[in-house]
């Protein structure tokens, strides 16, 4: 991706992943041609956006090229070992690691009218949605 600006640092994929699940703003890439390290941006880049600025910068960056598919995964272990094989296969050409939603961040979107980033607000229970009401006569 031609989007890409200058990496922060280049860590092993495990300790980078945990970086970022332990941490607000950040986002980190693997490449399919080096799947096993994971490339994470310098956080300076997502400062002129609005919260969450992370997730505003790279919907911008992904509008800005031609992209045929895209995958959105859960985070969790299972998935994030799936990926990293579907990477391996030729199947994903990079993955985006993206840190989640501070409730601070969420609150101030919220507050603000603001609407949060599409897929950005994957909750886990998810309560059950649709309830439905009948009166019985």
């Amino acid at each position: 991706m031609s989007v890409i600006p200058a990496k922060a640092g280049i860590l092993p994929l495990s300790t980078g992943l945990s970086q970022i699940k332990n941490s607000p703003t950040h986002i980190g890439i693997t490449y399919r041609t080096d799947p096993e390290k994971l490339h994470i941006l310098d956080s300076k880049e997502f400062s002129k956006y609005s919260a969450p600025s992370h997730l505003r910068w790279l919907e911008e960056k992904l509008s800005q090229e031609k992209i045929e598919k895209i995958h959105y995964i859960r985070g969790l272990p299972d998935h994030e070992k799936a990926a990293v094989e579907d990477l391996k296969n030729g199947k994903f050409d990079v993955i985006f690691w993206v840190s989640p939603v501070s409730w601070d961040e969420f609150f101030k979107v919220t507050e603000s009218g603001e609407v949060m980033p599409q897929k950005s607000t994957y909750f886990y229970p998810k309560i059950l949605s649709g309830p439905v009401l009948y009166k019985l006569i």
